[in-house]
């Protein structure tokens, strides 16, 4: 029969040891720890004559053993879990600043959308507008034409800076996105902060991987087409007076409305809208 090595655990004995489960409660871990580590020879040192455990050198021994799922000593185990919650701290901030610079296809082609129809807004008067000028003198058509445009241009960047934005612009960024950014409340247990942990690093995966399959789009890339579009309908609309004021001025006024609304369809097309009288 193979010898049972394990020292037979007793009371607190004269010399000061104590037992097994008393170890176990001042290293707050369980009595199975306890025997784990003294069957493993990490204890020994600690056991006393009488089969007893010395407090100090157990305990000792015990900070710098590694249990399952659990870091004997205080010290070290409020360390990881500060370490812990600064790495939860860190994904809170990559995955909000993911959720800040992507959003879904269809959130981007709505945004796209909803602003070059707040522009085409501003831009739909301007066939009536500049008709008005129908057959005076072919000076006086172009200086109207280009006031009337510019205007429409003043009007458009005073809205965009006025701070009246649309229905969507106040909508917060996370309701985007079916999964919200996960909160990390303070203080948390070391069993929340691996949860946190693990649920942000999904968040994160998932967003890099929806961009990667082209799900969802870069805000700088909407806002590079939302640019383009404008700049290039700007240059359409721009050389409209040069355009028709000559045959502006023998027209009459529905005759010029109509030739102004036919360039004005170049406009919209650029701005990827409609052109509705």
């Amino acid at each position: 029969m193979p010898i049972n090595r394990e020292p037979t655990p007793s009371p607190i004995s004269a010399l000061g040891g104590i037992s097994r489960r008393e170890l176990a409660r001042r290293a707050d871990v369980t009595e199975a720890t306890i025997r784990r580590h003294l069957r493993s020879g990490a204890l020994w040192e600690a056991v006393l004559p009488d089969g007893t455990l010395d407090p100090v050198k157990g305990l000792a021994l015990l900070r710098t053993v590694v249990t399952k799922g659990k870091v004997v000593d205080s010290g070290l185990r409020r360390a990881t879990d500060r370490f812990t919650a600064a790495q939860v701290g860190r994904l809170e901030d990559e995955v909000a600043d993911l959720q800040r610079r992507y959003v879904p296809v269809a959130d981007g082609d709505a945004l796209v959308a909803a602003g070059m129809a707040r522009i085409a807004g501003h831009l739909r008067p301007l066939a009536g507008s500049i008709a008005t000028a129908a057959g005076l003198p072919a000076k006086l058509v172009f200086d109207h034409a280009r006031t009337c445009i510019h205007n429409a241009l003043s009007a458009i960047s005073a809205d965009l800076l006025s701070g009246s934005q649309p229905e969507w612009w106040d909508e917060p960024i996370d309701a985007w996105w079916n999964e919200p950014t996960p909160a990390a409340p303070r203080p948390m247990s070391a069993v929340a902060l691996k949860a946190a942990k693990l649920d942000l690093g999904a968040t994160k995966l998932t967003i890099e991987r929806m961009a990667r399959n082209g799900d969802v789009r870069a805000v700088s890339d909407i806002v590079a087409e939302s640019d383009e579009r404008v700049a290039t309908a700007k240059s359409v609309l721009l050389a409209i007076p040069s355009r028709v004021y000559e045959k502006l001025s023998a027209a009459t006024p529905l005759e010029g409305r109509a030739m102004v609304a036919e360039e004005m369809a170049g406009v919209f097309r650029e701005l990827g809208v409609q052109l509705l009288s």
